[in-house]
């Protein structure tokens, strides 16, 4: 994701209009995607989660959840594919969830929540392990985040 210009070049920002009102008239505030990176981006990933899957840092048959960040639906295809592809074992396509078609892009907010929201459809159990997919394609950087639900009485 980039903002602060009209087009993919970024050759003129919006501190290159005379006002802010003449940037945004021009789309220069739009936040804008250059769709063409996103399998670079994606090989990122997955690269990452293979990289934390050979280190046992989480176990893909206990997750109950993928709880996902994705900035466009096609990187979801793109995501499951590449699993798919190189055999990588990553649950159900039904256990990746987001919220993307309901809430659209909302950028770091969104897997928080990504998570509320599970929380509150009572989606999430006692117990559940949830795997936390973050992708970042303005500096192709991916996070993960691997939490264990706890009742809200547990010591």
């Amino acid at each position: 994701m980039f903002f602060g210009s009209n087009d993919n070049e970024c050759a003129k920002t919006w501190g290159d209009y005379p006002t802010a009102s003449a940037a945004a008239a021009d789309g220069a505030l739009a936040p804008r995607q250059k769709l063409s990176l996103l399998p670079h981006l994606v090989r990122v990933g997955i690269d990452e989660y293979e990289r934390l899957l050979a280190m046992g840092k989480f176990d893909p048959t206990s997750v109950t959840w993928y709880p996902v960040h994705y900035s466009s639906e096609r990187m979801k295809a793109m995501v499951m594919g590449e699993l798919s592809r190189r055999n990588v074992p990553a649950g159900r396509p039904e256990m990746w969830y987001s919220n993307l078609t309901r809430v659209g892009n909302i950028g770091s907010a969104a897997i928080l929540v990504i998570l509320d929201e599970m929380l509150t459809d009572g989606l999430i159990a006692d117990g559940d392990t949830l795997l936390c997919m973050v992708p970042e394609s303005g500096r192709f950087v991916v996070s993960f985040m691997h939490l264990t639900a706890v009742s809200a009485g547990a010591p």
